[in-house]
């Protein structure tokens, strides 16, 4: 499959995953009696895409920035963290975090400094970030989860794996909660 094909293909891919997480999280919430706040953001322009990939310094990869395309951010998508949209990295709140993590990534000397942080949030050095030195002919890159305590603590292969992996995540935890409830 190449061009539209591939993309649709991979739109597909991400609008399921995407409803599954939605779901999942709003069973995980009932079971723990808690409300979500999680909120998908609006897509983004070309525009935006285009400034981000030159704040990156590399293109982003097609899941990636068809993720952005479809939804410009997710907030609240994995606890107090988002998946950060083109407007929250322009923030100063969000820009301090960034650079507070980084600072701890120099000081530890930790390869991750490289990284171009996705996900963060604005009281935790616990982060997901697109790895470079991992950016593959077909433009997909590893998507890793750094933490100041842990360094390097999950690797995966692409931004829609890391989708899957967090889908995976929420179904081991909606079963070990309903499993308390016997």
């Amino acid at each position: 499959m190449t061009g539209a094909g591939a993309e649709d293909g991979l739109r597909a891919r991400l609008e399921q995953v995407v409803a599954k997480i939605l779901q999942r999280q709003s069973e995980l919430d009932t079971l723990l009696e808690e409300d979500s706040e999680q909120q998908l953001g609006p897509p983004a322009s070309d525009a935006a895409l285009d400034a981000l990939e030159q704040q990156a310094g590399f293109p982003l990869p097609p899941d990636y920035r068809l993720f952005l395309s479809m939804h410009d951010g997710w907030s609240a998508f994995n606890g107090q963290n988002d998946l950060l949209s083109t407007t929250q990295r322009q923030t100063r709140l969000f820009q301090r975090s960034i650079e507070r993590t980084k600072e701890i990534q120099r000081e530890q000397n930790d390869p991750a400094v490289d990284g171009f942080i996705i996900e963060a949030s604005t009281s935790d050095t616990d982060i997901a970030f697109l790895d470079p030195a991992r950016h593959r002919t077909d433009g997909t890159m590893d998507v890793v989860r750094w933490d100041a305590r842990a360094s390097e603590y999950e690797r995966v292969p692409s931004f829609e794996a890391y989708l899957a992996k967090h889908l995976e995540f929420l179904e081991r935890w909606i079963a070990e909660e309903k499993s308390k409830l016997r």
